[in-house]
């Protein structure tokens, strides 16, 4: 009997500890996304480059550089600035079969928000994967 309580305490410890490092995850790629609208705001195509889970060919670069200028003008022309972001769901999923591929990913996350800003209101997420190396950015928002 004594084993049984024993082994449920460890149990309930260890699943104590994995909500714990969930949370942290969690809170990590929350403040990843959000900080990825100040990247888009000066366009800083070298900080997006880092973010990705590999080193761009010259012509993802250009792509990334076309997609920032797109991103700016729907963010901070068109919205008429951002006022605010609100936290939502986040939802966990496995990789993409082009992802696992490609990066040997193992899973996804999204990081789901709704952004205020002066000109309209928008839900939107941010999407990371999770490699051997850790957790990048595949999406912004």
């Amino acid at each position: 009997m004594n084993k049984v309580k024993v082994g449920l305490c460890l149990l309930i410890s260890l699943s104590h500890l994995q909500l714990i490092a969930d949370e942290k995850l969690e809170s990590d790629l929350r403040e990843r996304c959000k900080a990825s609208f100040k990247i888009i705001e000066n366009k800083d195509l070298a900080a997006l480059n880092k973010l990705m889970p590999a080193s761009p060919s010259e012509k993802e670069i250009e792509h990334n550089k076309k997609f920032l200028e797109k991103k700016y003008k729907e963010w901070f022309e068109k919205s008429g600035g951002i006022t605010e972001i609100q936290d939502g769901k986040i939802l966990y999923g496995e990789a993409s079969k082009k992802m696992k591929k490609r990066y040997s990913a193992s899973q996804k996350v999204r990081v789901k928000f709704r952004v205020l800003a002066k000109n309209y209101n928008m839900n939107t997420s941010c999407t990371f994967i999770q490699t051997s190396k850790g957790w990048f950015l595949s999406k912004l928002p």
